[in-house]
């Protein structure tokens, strides 16, 4: 995922963004979309970040042994 760092003047407007938002340029092109955390997710999400670093979360993302829903929902259900 690409991250962008943005000013303190854009970082307060879309702190006050409560539903997903367009992100324009000033002739009104759509550059992108925003969509808000809301405070328990972002909680969570800052739990969950705490608990992993950068470098596992990617270590992780790249390890092989990917399994398909079925799968998933087979080795769930024990069978």
């Amino acid at each position: 995922m690409t991250r962008v760092v943005v000013d303190d003047a854009l970082s307060s407007q879309l702190d006050e963004c409560r539903a997903v938002a367009e992100i324009c340029n000033k002739d009104g092109r759509v550059l992108g979309v925003f969509t808000p955390i809301a405070d328990a997710d972002r909680k969570c999400y800052d739990w969950a970040k705490s608990r992993l670093s950068d470098e596992e979360l990617d270590r992780r993302c790249n390890e092989p042994g990917e399994k398909t829903s079925a799968e998933v929902r087979k080795t769930i259900q024990g069978q």
